[in-house]
């Protein structure tokens, strides 16, 4: 009996905790079909959070493509629409491969002006299902505030992270309480932020007010990343 207890303590799952580790962005309110964010050194198995904001050009831009240096495999989750058009989407690198200068860069279908990416790196994330919950909202009008739509998270330590962007041409933005802004998460000119949180207990029906110094048309996204891959129960459905 003794023995069976030994081998069941070393056959038992450790999961760590989700922590932040940095954050890069890029874009600019120029003519391109690309942005990309500053170059940072990624560690192998951490997850990718990145979001990807064209806000005057949302009728134009049909799709986006991300790739990065280490040759990442990126899964979009999700993409905002306003007035039928796409203005954020939202995508995860899980399990990503090391590399020393790693620059994400998101390639748009069309040339436009105000194209943005944010990305934020996490440790202990899940390897094969990262994902548990997202978010989305968009102003159909000038505001300074936006509101993502109720979610729930299926395990205690997860990785809240949320994506905003605005059509000012300049904006500033207050931190969310219990949410933090990393240094890098905000394009220089303030259109595309990110903020985070990591949880200690299960959120239910949660929602999230972010908020801009400038009235604008806003649109933001959220992702949470759990510890443990669900083989059963969860909000995740895909393997991604």
């Amino acid at each position: 009996m003794k023995k069976l207890i030994g081998l069941l303590i070393l056959a038992a799952p450790s999961w760590g905790a989700v922590a932040f580790v940095q954050a890069s962005s890029g874009g600019q309110q120029g003519t391109s079909t690309t942005a990309a964010t500053g170059a940072t050194s990624t560690t192998a198995h951490n997850t990718l959070v990145v979001f990807v904001a064209n806000p005057l050009d949302c009728a134009n831009v049909t799709t986006v493509t991300i790739s990065d240096t280490a040759g990442n495999t990126y899964y979009q989750y999700a993409s905002n629409n306003r007035n039928n058009n796409s203005c954020q989407r939202a995508y995860i690198a899980r399990n990503i491969v090391a590399n020393a200068a790693n620059v994400i860069t998101a390639t748009f279908s069309v040339t436009g002006t105000f194209e943005y990416i944010a990305a934020a790196e996490f440790s202990g994330a899940a390897l094969v299902t990262p994902r548990d919950m997202t978010t989305s909202q968009a102003n159909a009008a000038a505001g300074t505030t936006v509101t993502c739509g109720p979610f729930s998270t299926f395990y205690g330590a997860e990785a809240i992270v949320l994506g905003a962007s605005t059509e000012s041409l300049v904006a500033a933005w207050t931190v969310s309480s219990g949410y933090t802004i990393p240094s890098g998460a905000t394009s220089p000119d303030g259109i595309l932020t990110i903020q985070y949180k990591i949880t200690t207990v299960m959120e239910t029906a949660s929602t999230v007010t972010l908020t801009s110094d400038t009235s604008s048309r806003l649109t933001m996204q959220g992702i949470s990343l759990g510890t443990v891959d669900p083989s059963s129960g969860g909000n995740s459905a895909s393997a991604q």
